[in-house]
């Protein structure tokens, strides 16, 4: 049993020292550009393990953000953009940002192209605030962020541009998304598995 014990223990500690090879494996191939925009962030991360195949995992990819963090640095807002969808992020982080306690994802968004943003969006990414609160008991300060965020509805439209820039940019002049997928294999994370996309949008 003594015997038996300790091998569990050391294919446990082979496991966690693969983990941790890996993560710092995955930090070593991964660059960041980020411009500040006003409050927002337009950031280009790239991941890139074409010298060190890695199995069952994508060997390049890419994806750009704009990024809004409210003042307490608790909430934060996110556009991302993987060439092939377009996602809204809502994420409450807990102090110090450790990790986050509540968190919402819509996908699809849409295209992204060369037609100049305008404050819509982002005046409904604030009003949307309160359907986050039923599943997020932690959010007691949504209409104070929703406040935040239209303090700076005039500056989303550049930001905006910019983060979009740097999508045509980062996936070579191609703005064409997926709007829906389909119902069998819902996450883009497979995406480079199999067709998941069932429409796509129009350049714009």
């Amino acid at each position: 049993m003594k015997r038996l014990d300790r091998v569990l223990q050391l294919i446990l500690a082979s496991i966690a020292v693969a983990g941790l090879f890996y993560s710092k494996a995955a930090l070593a191939d991964t660059t960041f550009d980020r411009e500040n925009i006003g409050p927002f962030v337009v950031e280009t991360e790239t991941y890139d393990a074409t010298d060190r195949p890695i199995l069952h995992a994508p060997l390049r990819w890419t994806k750009t953000r704009l990024i809004w963090r409210s003042a307490d640095d608790f909430l934060e807002i996110s556009l991302v953009d993987d060439g092939r969808i377009v996602e809204l992020e809502q994420r409450l982080f807990t102090e110090g940002r450790s990790g986050w306690v509540c968190a919402r994802t819509f996908r699809p968004v849409g295209a992204v192209g060369p037609i100049p943003s305008n404050e819509r969006f982002w005046q409904w990414a604030s009003n949307d605030l309160e359907n986050m609160r039923p599943n997020c008991e932690w959010l007691n300060e949504g209409v104070r962020y929703s406040a935040e965020m239209m303090s700076i509805l005039s500056q989303y439209p550049i930001a905006a541009d910019a983060w979009k820039q740097a999508s045509i940019i980062a996936f070579g002049n191609i703005t064409i998304r997926c709007t829906k997928l389909s119902d069998d294999n819902p996450s883009p994370r497979f995406a480079a598995y199999g067709p998941t996309c069932i429409e796509f949008s129009e350049a714009r």
